[in-house]
């Protein structure tokens, strides 16, 4: 008896991404999760190829749950969730200016 798959849906939880590199990002990730790679690998992975399609200073966290702050280039943020594992990837440091506030320093 063959048993039907449950579908398995891409939640995206939040995004400024043009059309085409949304659906290059999510692609990438639902693939690298499908094969069940650990989540290291998943996001060195994810990484490496969106800097070789898109350029340098790409990031990657995945897991089950986090919680984080960042600053990233605009047009360039993705976040989501695809069979039980939330993933943001981002792209910073290529046109970012910031001035740190006085009080974080203290």
């Amino acid at each position: 008896m063959i048993r039907a798959q449950p579908e398995k849906s891409v939640v995206v939880k939040g995004s400024d991404m043009d059309r085409q590199t949304q659906e290059r990002a999510i692609d990438l990730i639902c693939s690298e999760i499908d094969k069940g790679v650990p989540l290291s690998e998943l996001t060195s992975t994810v990484k490496k190829t969106l800097e070789l399609e898109y350029g340098a200073n790409w990031q990657c966290c995945a897991g089950s749950g986090f919680s984080c702050n960042i600053t990233y280039d605009a047009g360039k943020y993705i976040y989501l969730k695809y069979n039980g594992i939330s993933v943001i990837t981002f792209r910073t440091g290529s046109n970012c200016v910031m001035e740190v506030p006085k009080e974080w320093l203290r």
